[in-house]
């Protein structure tokens, strides 16, 4: 009798929220790679894909809004400038809204995520799920849209 007293107060201490939390909770909570752009590419990936020795990395606030998501800049010097990394874990509409924008310069990419494009050369986008993914250079160069196409497909393996 004792034991099964024991018993039925582990079993109710599981389920009331102790250490044996509902599996199907613990996995809903987004992970930080889910979350910090800045887990999303490893300097020596940017180094390794730029061709360029990565400065300084550093979380930062996007300008265009204050309630924007953060931004992970990646310093590179010459030829990109810096290399910005995008992430909004539930940004589907916000993704929608910018691909579906007038542009000339939006060029589909196929096989990335859900759905991808290019835009301005040096600018890609990906939708892979509800997350939002963008990398862009600072700089227009000839190989940019190169280079920013592959650290997408790098960075969203992170999530």
């Amino acid at each position: 009798m004792r034991r099964l007293a024991l018993v039925s107060i582990c079993l109710v201490g599981l389920s009331c929220g102790g250490q044996g939390s509902d599996p199907a909770q613990v996995q809903s909570e987004p992970s930080e790679a889910k979350t910090n752009p800045c887990l999303l590419l490893e300097s020596r990936t940017v180094e390794g894909v730029t061709g360029s020795k990565v400065v300084s990395k550093q979380r930062v606030s996007s300008m265009d809004s204050p309630n924007a998501k953060p931004l992970c800049s990646y310093e590179v010097g010459e030829p990109f400038g810096s290399v910005t990394v995008y992430l909004n874990p539930a940004g589907k509409a916000e993704f929608r809204k910018r691909f579906n924008a007038e542009d000339e310069s939006t060029e589909p990419i196929p096989d990335i995520g859900d759905l991808a494009y290019l835009r301005g050369g040096n600018s890609a986008h990906a939708l892979i799920g509800p997350a939002y993914v963008g990398v862009s250079t600072q700089y227009y160069t000839g190989e940019a849209s190169e280079v920013v196409k592959e650290l997408l497909r790098r960075a969203i393996t992170s999530l």
